[in-house]
């Protein structure tokens, strides 16, 4: 027995609405995968980061960066949270460098950090305590570890000492085998070697991009930086992919060029305080420059340096050591004092305010210049005119190429409202000059606007096609079944002789126009017999 119309239509209305939803759900995970929400704490990204497991192929490292003083010294540290073994949190200071090592715990506390025995290494040890320590439970190793501070100097002292273990560490819900120091002894802060410069290089251990790249955790050796540099800022590191959403425009890109990071120098104009522009200066002579990850000043040549500072109003401070000037920390300068970089169309553009950096210890109201003259950066006035760091980062959005010696700029978008990462890399990874960024004003509280892999956008004309079937064809079975239900039962005939049927047509022409004819009150059924006509040839 069939279903009645009511269940059908139930039943056509749900396979509809099944659909649309099944189709909804598809565009909303798309739009999951490919532009996630603000930055948010790490636990919601650890989760979200899960939950988009499949497809994922790169790590983004949410980073904050802070002036740490300890005896007397002030470090410059962007640190980022990692976790090693499973269940041992660990704040560590991401650096260039190949090397990453952790202080050991319960041996170095007991030892090393004992202040009654060994107050020299206060500062190391108030390093350690904000970075955690690590337990090397059953994996420890009989070779011996050593680091150096320096990554572009490598003659400066070891600063950290101890044996290797291997070990699992994860950022980003991406886990990853990786060799490491447990220091016993050090004097710095402990680190994340991301293996971006080529200094401490050993194939037998490799840094972290190495790791997760031997380890097929993401398809190039690639780093972006967006506002790592930047106090009460939560900054990013991107490790295999480049976040379109964090700059504007194109990207200026050199390749196969001498180290990761090089770049050429730029054109150089500075502001006075009536907004015009004074230069360019042109670098003929070391035409080249670095982008140096941690550096926490701008080094620049020696005469746009000594133009700047008298731009800035800048003055030099008693017992100061390698130049070192001050500026009020409270000065404001107007938006239009800037210095201008150009990378070949590429314009940076530092602010003046941007360019004060900690307060001095010595000289309370006073910020140091977080800038200096090249020649002062060792050995670097041989090689570059301009080293890229500190209050570059505030202004520009920067990749590092560590496969081919790449780089490229863009500039910076200060104001994003979400992620949207290419990942970088393979043989179908897209080029950097090919890739351009958030044109639109951020400025809005509005949400991103969606976007849509051309697999996503296929899947979504799939989905949308098959709703419309499904719909026409309910709609067509709906209504013939309507149709049935309504058409009217005609009763068969009865089998009645002529002469008593009430309704009988006449038999000929002749009988039509007889008086004696029968009005037709109805039709005979159309599957009445068929009348015999008389033959043509009758007799009469």
């Amino acid at each position: 027995m069939g279903l009645s119309a009511i269940t059908r239509l139930r039943v056509v209305a749900f396979i509809q609405i099944a659909c649309f939803l099944l189709s909804f759900a598809y565009v909303a995970q798309q739009y999951r995968n490919t532009t996630p929400g603000p930055l948010i704490s790490d636990q919601l990204l650890l989760t979200s980061s899960k939950a988009r497991r499949a497809g994922k192929s790169h790590v983004v490292l949410l980073t904050e960066f802070s002036y740490i003083r300890g005896g007397g010294v002030a470090d410059f540290d962007v640190i980022t949270n990692i976790t090693i073994g499973g269940n041992q949190d660990l704040r560590l200071s991401v650096t260039p460098q190949h090397i990453t090592w952790v202080p050991q715990e319960p041996g170095s506390v007991v030892d090393f950090c004992n202040v009654q025995r060994n107050p020299q290494n206060e500062r190391g040890c108030e390093a350690a305590g904000r970075s955690r320590y690590y337990k090397a439970t059953g994996n420890t190793r009989t070779d011996s570890f050593s680091f150096n501070e320096g990554y572009l100097d490598v003659s400066i002292n070891e600063t950290a000492t101890g044996y290797w273990v291997e070990d699992t560490i994860a950022a980003d819900g991406i886990d990853v085998r990786l060799q490491f120091g447990v220091a016993l002894r050090w004097h710095s802060s402990p680190v994340l070697g991301l293996g971006i410069q080529p200094v401490n290089q050993n194939q037998r251990r490799p840094g972290y991009i190495d790791a997760l790249k031997q380890q097929g955790k993401i398809t190039g050796r690639f780093c972006s930086l967006y506002n790592h540099m930047s106090e009460d800022v939560v900054g990013e590191i991107v490790l295999g992919g480049i976040d379109t959403d964090k700059f504007r425009g194109r990207l200026a890109v050199w390749q196969k060029m001498g180290i990761p990071g090089e770049v050429g120098a730029p054109a150089v104009r500075i502001s006075n305080r009536t907004g015009q522009l004074m230069g360019p200066y042109g670098n003929p002579e070391q035409p080249l420059a670095v982008i140096d990850p941690l550096a926490r000043a701008l080094f620049i040549p020696n005469d746009i340096y000594e133009d700047l500072i008298t731009e800035l109003g800048a003055f030099g401070l008693q017992g100061s050591r390698n130049r070192s000037l001050g500026l009020p920390c409270d000065q404001i300068y107007a938006v239009e004092d800037i210095l201008e970089l150009n990378f070949g169309g590429t314009i940076i553009k530092i602010q003046f305010n941007h360019l004060k950096g900690i307060e001095l210890k010595d000289s309370p109201g006073l910020c140091e210049l977080s800038v200096f003259p090249t020649e002062i950066f060792p050995d670097v006035a041989k090689r570059w005119s301009f080293v890229l760091g500190g209050p570059f980062f505030r202004a520009a959005y920067t990749v590092i190429g560590v496969e081919d010696n790449s780089a490229g700029i863009g500039v910076l978008n200060p104001t994003p409202v979400g992620r949207n990462i290419i990942e970088l890399g393979g043989n179908f990874g897209t080029s950097l000059d090919k890739i351009e960024g958030d044109d639109h004003s951020s400025s809005s509280l509005s949400a991103p606007a969606l976007r849509l892999s051309p697999g996503g956008i296929a899947g979504v004309v799939i989905a949308v096609t098959f709703v419309l079937i499904v719909a026409i064809v309910s709609g067509v079975y709906f209504w013939r079944s309507r149709k049935r239900r309504f058409m009217p039962d005609i009763p068969l005939p009865q089998s009645l002789p002529p002469e008593l049927t009430p309704d009988v047509r006449p038999m000929s022409e002749l009988e039509a126009k007889g008086p004696a004819a029968v009005h037709v009150l109805h039709e005979l059924p159309a599957y009445s017999a068929p009348v015999q006509e008389l033959e043509a040839n009758t007799n009469r």
